[in-house]
């Protein structure tokens, strides 16, 4: 399942489980969530921190990775967090993180 696969990268951190997460949709579910629960700080942290994971890596399918990011839309979420929350120094954070993590690819 997209949790399951989300819930043991989060776990473990390996770059097959980060793959496999994004092969089982967890992207799409991570944008929806953040779109629809904008307001919720705690979540926009812990998506933005989700996305990070997810992308990163030395990989040869990190740049996949953060390209299927881009397609799906993350990084207009990842900006609305910034500004809804722009004194919340968590959100600020881990949305910097994601930003600077897909930077080759995202903007």
């Amino acid at each position: 399942s997209v949790q399951g696969a989300v819930q043991h990268h989060i776990r473990h951190g390996c770059v097959a489980h980060a793959q496999s997460a994004v092969d089982a949709g967890a992207l799409l579910q991570i944008v929806a969530t953040m779109r629809a629960h904008s307001t919720n700080p705690a979540l926009q942290t812990k998506s933005c921190w989700a996305l990070c994971n997810i992308t990163a890596g030395a990989d040869v399918q990190r740049d996949a990775r953060a390209q299927s990011a881009a397609d799906t839309g993350a990084l207009l979420p990842i900006v609305e967090a910034m500004r809804t929350h722009s004194t919340n120094a968590a959100v600020q954070e881990q949305a910097c993180g994601r930003c600077a993590t897909s930077q080759p690819v995202l903007m």
